[in-house]
């Protein structure tokens, strides 16, 4: 009798463990194939966290996956949640865990979700050219605040490149990864922009503050040079450097200077002399 009741213990126990398994998977098929539940509630305003409540609906141990780019989207017309660091969640069958993801707000132009806002999400991809370079960056540990907000932006708001502000080495090996997964140029110029307040609800404030940019230009012969920005009727809206008597040859001249007070719109970075003469010129757009 001992060695029936013995054999049925080891029995069931053999059963469950096959029954019960740990299973790595992204919380987008999990949610496909109804594994899990989710309620999720927004935690800050710029770099953001997503607080995430999830629930196990499996008898199984689940790894899950949270993939760089998924974005998470409350209803009413707010900003996207964008998770900018793939995080993996270990729960046990039955489970229900609180995480909290770390991410950006994905639409430049609507107004973030109120912080005491109780709001039902649904949840899909972003594109794939930004899940691939997100996944980069975050390999690379170059997942920084300032850049990732723009970068963001760029593939959820096609905003352009340019607007990925460049003023240090590690601005620099950002903007070289993202140029590099992209496999397109990087910008020769680069715009930074005021910051909201602490009380707008708006993330994106349209106000250029700031420009760099690199000019590689050829002088043949000895001359006196202005950094000038131009309107669209070539009229110089601001001069940035005075260059005296540059004697022949190639430059390469930095420029970092401030735009504040310039309206959105196309401008040309020029070096001109004193007889209105360019020698490099290039669109700049605000």
């Amino acid at each position: 009798m001992k060695k029936i009741i013995l054999f049925a213990v080891l029995f069931v126990f053999t059963v469950s463990g096959v029954l019960a398994q740990r299973k790595r998977v992204g919380f987008g098929e999990a949610l496909k194939r109804k594994w899990v539940s989710f309620v999720a509630k927004a935690e800050s305003r710029g770099q953001k966290n997503l607080k995430m409540r999830v629930r196990n609906l499996t008898r199984d141990s689940l790894d899950l996956v949270f993939e760089n780019g998924r974005m998470f989207v409350a209803n009413g017309n707010y900003q996207p949640f964008v998770v900018t660091r793939s995080v993996t969640l270990a729960m046990q069958g039955s489970e229900s865990k609180e995480t909290y993801l770390k991410g950006f707000c994905g639409n430049a132009s609507v107004p973030g979700v109120p912080l005491s806002a109780d709001l039902e999400y649904t949840t899909r991809m972003g594109s794939e050219e930004m899940v691939q370079v997100l996944t980069q960056l975050q390999a690379m540990k170059l997942d920084d605040c300032r850049q990732m907000q723009s970068l963001v932006w760029h593939f959820t708001n096609q905003h352009g490149l340019e607007r990925i502000y460049v003023d240090d080495e590690r601005s620099k090996a950002f903007m070289h990864v993202v140029a590099q997964t992209l496999n397109t140029k990087i910008p020769d110029y680069s715009i930074q922009y005021e910051e909201p307040s602490e009380l707008s609800s708006f993330m994106f404030t349209g106000v250029a503050q700031s420009m760099t940019a690199k000019l590689d230009y050829q002088l043949p012969e000895t001359k006196s040079l202005d950094i000038v920005l131009l309107d669209d009727k070539g009229n110089v809206v601001k001069c940035f450097k005075h260059l005296d008597n540059l004697p022949q040859g190639r430059y390469q001249t930095a420029v970092n200077a401030d735009i504040i007070g310039l309206s959105q719109g196309k401008y040309a970075l020029a070096i001109v002399d004193e007889n209105k003469n360019r020698y490099f010129e290039q669109e700049v757009q605000i």
